[in-house]
């Protein structure tokens, strides 16, 4: 996982006790994590999507009562697991608790930066970064409530959604390639289902 470099900041620190609304908005004493019900819809989508694999999720169902999940499609029981989680109840904080299992080490870092330090990691590190560690960080700044970061938020969302538009683009061509290649062959061309 690649992990955020402290850097010191050479600029000058806001005076917080002379303003009480950034004082306020800063104190991570005062302002706790967003709870996953409360964090934005798509970045919630995105962060269990592509860090909880689908035995996490059909564990997750399980623990809630839900049988019967062997035959079940992995987009329709990602859905379910998604809707429970907009509202306050058990599963949405196991599925709270399996985030922030798989995300531990990165939340220290999120807390620890200033914004700046995260945009100058984010925009030099966005390239290479895998998809669970662009989730992860997206995770970690859904989660925190500081305004300021909301502008950060979106744009690692926004590359996130970019990229899984860029795998989804892609698979179909693999497939017609491999499809392709095995008519050649002479042999039957598997059928893809959507």
């Amino acid at each position: 996982m690649l992990m955020l470099q402290r850097i010191q900041d050479p600029a000058p620190r806001w005076h917080l006790e002379d303003n009480p609304w950034l004082s306020h908005a800063l104190s991570r004493a005062e302002c706790p994590l967003r709870r996953i019900w409360e964090v934005d819809a798509e970045a919630r989508v995105l962060a269990m999507g592509v860090l909880l694999c689908r035995d996490d999720v059909e564990d997750l169902l399980e623990q809630a009562g839900e049988r019967d999940l062997d035959g079940i499609r992995e987009d329709v029981l990602r859905l379910k697991a998604v809707g429970r989680c907009t509202k306050p109840c058990p599963f949405a904080e196991a599925v709270e608790r399996t985030l922030e299992s798989k995300t531990r080490g990165l939340r220290v870092e999120v807390e620890a930066c200033a914004m700046i330090q995260l945009a100058e990691w984010w925009s030099r590190e966005r390239e290479n970064a895998g998809g669970e560690e662009l989730a992860a960080l997206l995770w970690r700044l859904a989660c925190d409530p500081r305004p300021y970061l909301d502008e950060l938020t979106r744009r690692v969302r926004g590359d996130l959604w970019v990229r899984s538009l860029q795998l989804l683009r892609e698979r179909p061509r693999a497939e017609k390639y491999r499809c392709n290649r095995n008519a050649r062959r002479g042999r039957e061309e598997p059928t893809t289902s959507v």
